[in-house]
């Protein structure tokens, strides 16, 4: 576990000092990684909104899918 944390924080540091991050506080990083996994999440929800490949399909079916075995699995309940 520590080997796998030490990995981690070399990683987390390594990307800092390449994007320059490192020396910003904290709350400033915060602001930036808020707007970075903003942007790489509407960048990940236009490629799904504009189905390139067919995957908006699947990811419906697999929603889908989940809502079904929820409703079944209150249907038991209630029996």
């Amino acid at each position: 576990m520590s080997t796998q944390r030490n990995w981690l924080s070399t990683k987390i540091y390594q990307f800092e000092v390449t994007t320059a991050l490192y020396m910003l506080d904290t709350w400033e990083k915060a602001i930036i990684y808020t707007f970075l996994i903003g942007m790489i999440s509407l960048y990940i929800y236009y490629i799904i909104r504009t189905n390139p490949f067919g995957y908006q399909d699947k990811i419906l079916a697999l929603f889908s899918g989940v809502r079904n075995n929820e409703q079944s699995e209150k249907q038991q309940k209630k029996e």
